[in-house]
């Protein structure tokens, strides 16, 4: 099986990047990868939810700022690019603050505890 984006030269090119086979066959791939994301994105924020929830009924801190900087320079050390190091602490920096914004919005919307 080729690989996706392999003998792009020699596939005959349109004007028209709508109707390109290439930029079609790419879209769908970033598309289907753009899906995967989002999908990775909710499971993580289940998890975070989850944590929330048991570290309000411990009371627990609910942010751990070291624990975050140990994440990103894990996640850093584990990246092997494209995406740049500094590509990957914007990026996760990023998807920490939103999974805590809206851990923190549906703990305190949900009902408390019999």
């Amino acid at each position: 099986m080729t690989p996706a984006g392999a003998g792009y030269a020699s596939r005959r090119m349109t004007s028209e990047p709508a109707v390109d086979p290439v930029v079609r066959e790419l879209r769908a791939l970033i598309s289907r990868a753009d899906r995967e994301i989002l999908e990775a994105a909710n499971r993580r924020l289940e998890l975070v939810l989850r944590l929330h929830r048991h570290k309000a009924t411990q009371g627990y801190p609910m942010v751990d700022p070291a624990r975050e900087e140990a994440l990103l320079a894990a996640l850093v050390e584990q990246n092997a690019g494209p995406l740049s190091d500094d590509g990957v602490r914007e990026l996760f920096r990023k998807l920490v603050e939103i999974s805590k914004r809206e851990a923190a919005a549906a703990v305190s919307a949900a009902p408390p505890s019999a």
